[in-house]
């Protein structure tokens, strides 16, 4: 699956994006993703097979970068209770 190459952003809901996060290729309702519509369907908490990064975009090295540190303060909290 690959992202369609537009110079206009079609969300899943028809209206126009301006900065989309992912693509999302379910036959129903293909398009464009923003980070609010994401949370609202829930795309990422269901680990959507549909649902295609857009790696370029900020909002996943953010994303990635905040989970790292989670996981460190995570193994760093359960090192000093032990």
């Amino acid at each position: 699956m690959s992202i369609p190459q537009t110079d206009k952003y079609c969300g899943i809901d028809g209206l126009e994006l301006k900065d989309p996060v992912a693509y999302c290729h379910y036959w129903r309702h293909k398009g464009f993703l923003g980070k609010n519509m994401m949370k609202q369907h829930q795309c990422l908490s269901k680990e959507c097979k549909y649902l295609e990064k857009i790696e370029s975009h900020s909002f996943w090295k953010r994303r990635r970068l905040r989970n790292l540190n989670k996981r460190k303060k995570r193994k760093e909290w359960k090192e000093r209770t032990l």
